[in-house]
């Protein structure tokens, strides 16, 4: 029987857990391909290479085993980019419509004047514009 280091065990229930192959994994991290296989430590290197691969990874669960695989914070700010751009969106969507209310209510004002400039015998460009 193997005796694989706690943190290459961690490794191979990650790739399990991904329901990827070790031959997807070794060529998506860089790790040499049978380091997981192999009856001794992990280098540093490609424990760097691993949390490179995937920054939602728990480094306290990697390490220690303690806690869970993958970073709740991780998804907590996915989701809070979310809504910081919906409501970001939102806002900018109240500005033009905001935008637009007063433009028009500004159209209206210079239709009305330029009614009362006509009933004048008074046309300019500008009145003859906003009929259009």
């Amino acid at each position: 029987m193997q005796n694989f280091s706690p943190i290459k065990k961690r490794i191979l229930q990650y790739i399990e857990y991904k329901h990827i192959s070790k031959y997807k994994f070794y060529q998506e991290t860089g790790i040499t391909r049978g380091v997981l296989d192999k009856d001794s430590g992990i280098s540093e290197d490609n424990i760097a290479k691993f949390i490179a691969y995937d920054k939602t990874i728990n480094l306290e669960w990697l390490l220690t085993g303690v806690g869970e695989m993958i970073k709740r914070e991780t998804v907590s700010n996915e989701s809070q980019a979310k809504i910081y751009s919906n409501d970001k969106d939102e806002y900018i969507i109240r500005l033009q419509r905001e935008k637009i209310e007063s433009l028009e209510k500004e159209i209206k004002l210079l239709k009305k004047e330029c009614a009362k400039a006509s009933n004048y015998g008074v046309t300019t460009k500008s009145c003859e514009k906003l009929k259009k």
